[in-house]
């Protein structure tokens, strides 16, 4: 017979973090970072999809998400109309959400890492996100983690992050590495 440990003894967590990207390469990127950064075990990290939209579709999916969380977070493209990032900022901070806001898209800062330079921030949206499809065929979400999975180590990560100061990257990894 097998010994198992005891059924009714709970582990507990001091903080559970959400983590919401407002499309498909947020969330790859963000469950990378979560994968090559979170080593502590006394709190846990769920990162979940908004699926598109505007940043304050991103924000009512997180107002909406069922569940206690400590801290809520909202990884969101800078591409819309000012006018709607910042009432998408406002109403983040007024129900204490974290709002990150990588400009022009997350799209460039994928490109950045992966060619490690930062050009990319300085192209449009619609380029960015054309050459992060040429690289994943297509784009379709399967081949989009594989690329990430493959090609974003830890220590390629953290030699972009040494050459190249981008804030929010660096706050994403500061998030991951427990100081919220």
């Amino acid at each position: 017979m097998v010994s198992r440990s005891n059924p009714y003894k709970r582990k507990l967590t001091n903080r559970t973090i959400l983590i919401c990207g407002e499309g498909d390469s947020e969330e790859c990127l963000l469950k990378q970072l979560q994968n090559l950064f979170k080593t502590k075990k006394e709190y846990r990290i769920k990162v979940i999809n908004a699926h598109g939209g505007s940043t304050l579709n991103t924000v009512n999916f997180v107002l909406k998400y069922p569940g206690d969380f400590q801290s809520k977070i909202v990884l969101v493209d800078g591409d819309r109309p000012k006018s709607e990032n910042n009432l998408a900022k406002q109403k983040a901070n007024s129900k204490n959400i974290k709002y990150l806001e990588n400009k022009p898209c997350v799209e460039a800062l994928i490109l950045s890492i992966y060619f490690k330079n930062d050009k990319y921030h300085q192209w449009l949206t619609t380029i960015c996100k054309k050459e992060v499809k040429k690289l994943v065929k297509d784009k379709k979400i399967k081949e989009l983690n594989e690329f990430v999975v493959k090609n974003f180590t830890k220590p390629k990560i953290n030699q972009f992050r040494a050459k190249i100061k981008n804030s929010v990257l660096s706050e994403l990894i500061s998030i991951m590495e427990g100081d919220v």
